[in-house]
C-alpha cells in the first residue's frame, strides 16, 4: 500500500515539476493549484520543492530495495536505519509544509 502511495506522489511531483519548468497548465481536483505553483514559496534557491520531493522519494525507494536485497548483517542495520531516518524526515517535511 505504501508503495502504491509514494508511486502516486511520485507521479504527481513529476506532473508539478513539469507545469513548473515548461509554464503548462496544472490538472488539479481542487482550484488554486497554478497559484501555489507558481508562488515565491514553491521554489527553494531556485529548484521547484517538487523536485526535491522527487529526490527524496527516489532515495527512499532505491535505500528500501537496497535493504529488501540485503541479507541480514551490519549492512542490512546501517540501510534499516537510513530508510528510518529518510522516512521520519519525508514526514516531518510534509507535516511542516501542510
Amino acid at each position: 500500500m505504501s508503495n502504491a502511495r509514494n508511486l502516486c506522489d511520485t507521479q504527481i511531483l513529476l506532473q508539478h515539476l513539469q507545469v513548473k519548468l515548461t509554464g503548462a497548465s496544472v490538472t488539479c481536483p481542487v482550484s488554486g493549484c497554478e497559484t501555489v505553483l507558481s508562488s515565491s514559496y514553491s521554489e527553494l534557491f531556485g529548484v521547484p520543492l517538487s523536485l526535491f520531493g522527487m529526490l527524496a522519494y527516489g532515495a527512499v525507494g532505491v535505500a528500501a530495495l537496497a535493504a529488501v536485497s540485503q541479507p541480514s548483517s551490519s549492512g542490512r542495520a546501517t540501510l534499516d536505519t537510513a530508510l528510518a531516518t529518510g522516512t521520519s524526515l519525508l514526514a516531518g517535511v510534509s507535516g511542516f509544509l501542510m
